[in-house]
């Protein structure tokens, strides 16, 4: 399987916090911001009167037109940046199909020590050291990845 190329993954990310409720034709491209085309694509825009399309145009955020490829580019005029996506799937969103609810609701009461807050396991050590302890007196961690801190290594005591 080829990787997909970084900006069209940003693209789906874009996409899936949108609206596809309808073609934008009235809207403009926001002023100081890219256009991006995007055509060949499979998208799904779970509007049942307009189930699918082939091309859409982005700009800010805001999905500006979905349609065939003629009628978009009608809508948008220049463009920045241009995706041929060669037929493949765009949907509406990221669909969880199940969840970690135990897991995702203590991550308010524990210290996030993942490699992303803290590169490193000097600063996680210190992160947990500056912790204030439950009620239990403990400090639960959650996160470390001795893999990816810069040390490469975890806490030795």
């Amino acid at each position: 399987m080829k990787r997909m190329p970084i900006g069209i993954l940003l693209l789906m990310v874009v996409i899936s916090t949108a609206s596809f409720a309808k073609t934008r034709n009235d809207d403009a491209a926001i002023p100081g911001k890219d256009v991006v085309l995007v055509v060949n694509a499979d998208i799904v825009t779970m509007d049942p009167g307009k189930p699918s399309a082939e091309a859409m145009a982005v700009s800010g955020g805001r999905i500006l037109a979905v349609g065939t490829e003629s009628e978009v580019r009608k809508t948008i005029g220049d463009y920045t940046k241009f995706y041929n996506l060669e037929g493949r799937t765009i949907v509406p969103g990221f669909i969880e199909t199940h969840d970690h609810l135990y897991m995702s609701s203590s991550q308010y009461v524990v210290t996030d020590v993942t490699p992303f807050t803290t590169p490193t396991l000097a600063a996680a050590l210190d992160k947990i050291r500056h912790t204030q302890p439950n009620e239990e007196g403990w400090v639960v961690g959650f996160g470390a990845d001795q893999q990816l801190y810069e040390e490469k290594r975890g806490p030795s005591r």
